[in-house]
């Protein structure tokens, strides 16, 4: 076994420690700008909110004629959607209920789809600097949130549920 000293990157998390404020920062600012660039969105313009309020996404918005098809098959919305479900989980709760919402139609995305994914990565993009901080000095105590919809999914009628559990000030999972 050897040291290799304090960790500072691990599965595409940079890991920064500020040990004389017993604080511990957790990113993925490179991820991010990879996944921008991967995209072709690392030069868009950044928008305030990861999804449109006033956009409720549903399958008859999927492709309906063959040319749909044709052309949403060029575009790589599986891979996008996996990208960012990684940065949710990982270090971006802010993004998760958007993301959440568009994985839902990996199995016939169509254009309103593919746009809502986009409009996930415009957010990324003026918010890459963001982190996760962890203190020492904040609360031991686990706290948990959790909210639901009220049959929020337009074509089901399900509703849709979310948390978050803290820890030492930042989210846990």
């Amino acid at each position: 076994m050897k040291d290799l000293d304090e960790e500072k990157f691990c599965l595409e998390l940079r890991i920064t420690r500020d040990c004389e404020k017993g604080k511990i920062f957790i990113d993925q600012q490179n991820y991010i700008e990879e996944i921008l660039k991967r995209f072709n969105m690392a030069n868009s313009n950044a928008v305030s909110t990861p999804a449109n309020a006033s956009l409720k996404l549903d399958k008859t918005m999927s492709p309906s004629t063959p040319e749909e098809v044709e052309v949403i098959k060029a575009v790589p919305f599986k891979q996008a959607v996996g990208s960012l479900l990684y940065a949710a989980q990982a270090t971006r709760p802010d993004i998760a209920y958007a993301v959440n919402m568009v994985s839902q139609f990996c199995s016939d995305p169509g254009q309103w789809h593919w746009e809502a994914v986009k409009r996930n990565l415009r957010y990324l993009r003026g918010t890459t600097e963001a982190r996760l901080e962890y203190s020492a000095n904040g609360t031991s105590q686990l706290t948990g949130y959790s909210d639901a919809d009220w049959g929020g999914d337009v074509d089901t009628r399900k509703s849709t549920t979310g948390y978050i559990f803290m820890k030492m000030g930042e989210a846990v999972s």
